[in-house]
């Protein structure tokens, strides 16, 4: 019988990351994803406003912050709010420290 991969699929780095993933939600008040963590109903989902999108992109670091700078460029996929706080991605980003770059 094959051994289910679940086990190796879910690492402890893995879980740390996404438990990470989930405080940084929190913190920063995107009510939609407390609610289907606690259980609450969950709705349609919807985005956080434009601002928390941004500080939340910011705070999971530069795969995020690229991912929110490709983003500005889509009109065509968010609202112009959305665009106009994306946009503040290409210019203005914090550094990433040097002790957080990871060379593998």
């Amino acid at each position: 019988m094959p051994r289910s991969p679940l086990p190796s699929i879910l690492t402890p780095d893995l879980i740390s990351r996404q438990r990470e993933i989930v405080e940084v939600f929190l913190k920063n008040g995107w009510d939609y994803m407390r609610r289907l963590l606690t259980g609450g109903a969950s709705d349609e989902p919807e985005l956080p406003p434009p601002a928390v999108l941004r500080n939340i992109l910011i705070e999971l670091g530069p795969v995020y912050v690229k991912l929110g700078q490709l983003l500005s460029t889509r009109p065509d996929l968010l609202s112009p709010s959305y665009i106009q706080a994306l946009s503040d991605l290409q210019s203005t980003v914090p550094a990433v420290p040097a002790v957080k770059i990871a060379i593998s």
